[in-house]
């Protein structure tokens, strides 16, 4: 496989492995206008799906891209660059170091059969990882997995191929905006794949994640997005550390950028709501906080 697809491709993915959410806290509505008192000009915060099918999802983009030309400025979680630095950093986080461990010589027979199924039956991007799934590290197994489930569960997805950070940071570079991220590249990939984290420990992640492959999704997190609520799983699924670590990450940075200028942000939709999300935490900062409220069309 091409390793720059691949890098495209897997970057692409990130926002599904952490659409964890809680009841809802704020009105339905996936845009935000956001002002501290006393600044007259407004910056916006709009919740993405980071991968989407835009033939079963009619997405606003005129809409966007006019919050864009008011503000002149925008932002995204990170912005990735197609570089060779950037590249070997990845890489060197998706696959294993030359060791004994590896998936395939870690799982029982049985698991291994299951595991091979699934990859079979993918509908995206588990078929490219077959013929190398002893190099590849379980962490991110896991992550694609999740990724695969929720879009071909879904019945708003027959191919996802819009990628919105992709298309506006495009947008932004043809008319000369200022173009800014909240985390690095380095720490964004370290939040996802835990690369301290020990292969064994790895490995029973994986474990749990084919065992539970086929259970039936109550939820599609498709259908809750066009229709503007935030809370895409349950309650007691918000426990991730590093998503509420991300979460006063990018506050921080919103916060630094707004007090300069108008800024359109652009972050993964789950990162928004509930206490330890971005919008509550810009209200501690004194932002007002107000829907913008937008149409996707049925």
């Amino acid at each position: 496989m091409n390793i720059r697809l691949f890098v495209v491709l897997f970057v692409s993915l990130f926002g599904f492995g952490h659409l964890f959410a809680q009841e809802q806290d704020f009105d339905r509505s996936v845009c935000w206008e956001i002002r501290k008192p006393g600044v007259t000009v407004p910056s916006y915060v709009f919740g993405s799906i980071h991968q989407m099918d835009t033939s079963k999802i009619h997405f606003p983009i005129d809409t966007l891209c006019s919050l864009i030309d008011r503000c002149q400025s925008v932002c995204f979680e990170v912005v990735t660059q197609d570089s060779t630095a950037q590249m070997n950093e990845l890489m060197n986080k998706l696959f294993l170091s030359e060791t004994e461990k590896n998936i395939v010589n870690s799982l029982e027979k049985e698991q291994l059969e299951r595991l091979y199924q699934i990859i079979d039956s993918s509908k995206y991007f588990l078929l490219y990882f077959k013929p190398i799934l002893n190099t590849v590290n379980p962490t991110v197994l896991c992550f694609l997995m999740e990724a695969e489930k929720q879009l071909s569960t879904s019945k708003l997805v027959t191919k996802a191929t819009f990628q919105p950070e992709t298309h506006f940071l495009n947008y932004a570079k043809s008319k000369d905006y200022s173009i800014h991220q909240l985390e690095t590249f380095q720490q964004q990939t370290d939040f996802i794949l835990q690369p301290d984290l020990k292969f064994d420990e790895a490995m029973e992640e994986l474990k749990a994640t084919i065992t539970d492959y086929n259970k039936p999704d109550t939820i599609d997190i498709f259908q809750k997005y066009i229709d503007q609520d935030l809370s895409l799983l349950e309650r007691e699924a918000f426990s991730d550390s590093s998503v509420v670590k991300r979460n006063y990450i990018m506050a921080d940075g919103i916060d630094l950028l707004v007090s300069k200028s108008p800024v359109f942000v652009m972050v993964g939709a789950a990162h928004l709501p509930y206490e330890n999300g971005v919008l509550h935490l810009l209200v501690e900062k004194g932002y007002v906080v107000k829907p913008y409220f937008i149409e996707f069309s049925k």
